[in-house]
């Protein structure tokens, strides 16, 4: 992949395509649009040019984004790595969309910031951490992310900046999760908090985040404190996976925290939630098989 990825974005509504594409553009991709699955089927099957990823709308007349990414995955590879995008989000197309090979499963409406970040993950192969499948897991507590540590109220903008920051220099991460000395949660910090702080202090209006990890010191000297985020409400280790993603699905968020007594224990992200629900729901089918 060279310095410049390029993106096939896939969606029937053509106002979003257009300003999704705008966006991107800015951000440093190469970017080619279709208007539905066959079309993007046909320039995926030409060789050139050869796409990193493409960003693929689930909800689509004629061939839905499910079906266009199945189609992909029979292509001859290499096969692009494929993040799935909707506005009508549901467990069910979830589980199906990674069963299918998405690397990501996103939600409208989605910050420019955070899918450029996403897409460039992809790009790198930097797949999310997710252990074999030696037991079904079926509860918060047992899909905790650790390679995501949280900050202190009292550590400085910059350390949000590192966790935040590209694939290779950072975790990401959509979001870090903020604590007091007494592990409980304060609050949330995302991308575009720190780049808001920027601008606020005399940064470009039109900063983005890969302009700011490439210019740190545009970052005022601020403590995490000043730029906190109430919620999302945490969850417990006890609740169930399913219930998590019906709850992250409707509330249009990518990550929790989980939290027990009132301390904070880790984050979910929405992926392995729908990766270890599509594990469980293939071993139950397996066993049943067996039956």
């Amino acid at each position: 992949m060279g310095s410049n990825p390029v993106v096939l974005l896939v969606d029937d509504e053509a106002a979003f395509v257009a300003n999704l594409a705008r966006l991107l553009t800015t951000r440093g991709f190469m970017v080619h649009t279709a208007g539905d699955g066959a079309e993007a089927l046909t320039r995926l099957r030409k060789a050139q040019p050869r796409f990193d990823a493409v960003v693929l709308d689930v909800n689509m007349p004629v061939l839905n984004g499910i079906g266009t990414l199945k189609a992909l995955k029979q292509l001859p590879p290499p096969h692009p790595e494929v993040i799935m995008l909707t506005g009508r989000a549901e467990v069910e197309t979830g589980i199906q969309a990674i069963r299918s090979g998405a690397y990501d499963y996103l939600l409208k409406p989605c910050e420019a910031d955070d899918l450029a970040a996403k897409i460039r993950e992809a790009c790198r192969g930097v797949a999310l951490r997710r252990r074999p499948i030696l037991w079904a897991r079926r509860l918060a507590g047992e899909i905790l992310r650790e390679d995501v540590s949280p900050l202190y109220v009292d550590q400085p903008l910059a350390a949000a900046l590192e966790a935040l920051g590209p694939p290779g220099v950072g975790a990401g991460g959509d979001v870090v999760f903020v604590l007091d000395r007494e592990e409980k949660l304060a609050g949330r910090v995302t991308r575009q908090d720190l780049v808001a702080a920027a601008v606020a202090e005399g940064a470009p209006a039109a900063l983005t985040w890969d302009g700011l990890c490439g210019e740190p010191p545009l970052l005022p000297a601020w403590t995490l404190e000043r730029c906190l985020q109430p919620g999302p409400e945490a969850c417990g280790p006890e609740e169930p996976l399913r219930d998590l993603a019906e709850r992250m699905l409707q509330a249009g968020t990518q990550a929790l925290p989980v939290v027990e007594d009132g301390c904070y224990l880790g984050m979910v992200v929405l992926p392995d939630v729908l990766f270890h629900l599509a594990a469980g729901e293939n071993g139950d089918e397996e066993a049943n098989d067996h039956d």
